[in-house]
């Protein structure tokens, strides 16, 4: 980034794009903010828009650097997204102590498992003979790269008249 301003205005925009990554995972880019001029600069990096710290998906690593004239500080940003299928974007302001505004604005994409099920819902008819056992398959199918766990919701006092015999993974 360089000292391009006099009046205070935003004289750079930088996009940092992290791409589609797998939800709760963390990636990490790196932006540089070069002095140019020959005096030395405090630079400060803050969130435009804060609308909650809860659901924040982006951090950045340094919020206020002095870079002595002619050199750099690295700010990294880090992004670990939450929900899949979503995108997120925030924007920066990185101002200096010259009066000299930058924008960085920031975005990725989250990608999170495609799991599908055979059935949707089992019927069993009413057996007379109490002893006899009926079967049913259902396939539980994730079509994508990113793992993800299942659990099933049985009654509080057990699995009742049904149980789950067996699990299989391919």
């Amino acid at each position: 980034m360089q000292n391009l301003s006099e009046d205070g205005s935003i004289t750079e925009e930088k996009v940092v794009d992290f791409g589609s990554i797998p939800v709760d995972t963390v990636a990490e880019k790196s932006v540089w903010v070069h002095n140019q001029s020959v005096k030395c600069q405090t630079y400060r990096v803050s969130l435009i828009y804060v609308l909650n710290n809860v659901d924040r998906v982006f951090n950045v690593s340094v919020t206020s650097a002095p870079v002595k004239p002619r050199d750099s500080v690295e700010v990294r940003i880090s992004f670990r997204p939450n929900i899949a299928g979503q995108a997120f974007t925030d924007y920066y302001l990185v101002d200096d102590t010259a009066g000299n505004t930058y924008r960085v604005t920031v975005s990725g994409r989250c990608f999170g498992p495609e799991v599908s099920l055979s059935k949707r819902k089992l019927k069993f008819r009413i057996c007379k003979n109490v002893d006899e056992k009926r079967k049913a398959v259902i396939n539980i199918v994730n079509k994508s790269a990113v793992e993800t766990t299942y659990q099933w919701l049985l009654p509080l006092s057990g699995q009742g008249y049904f149980q789950i015999l067996e699990l299989w993974t391919y």
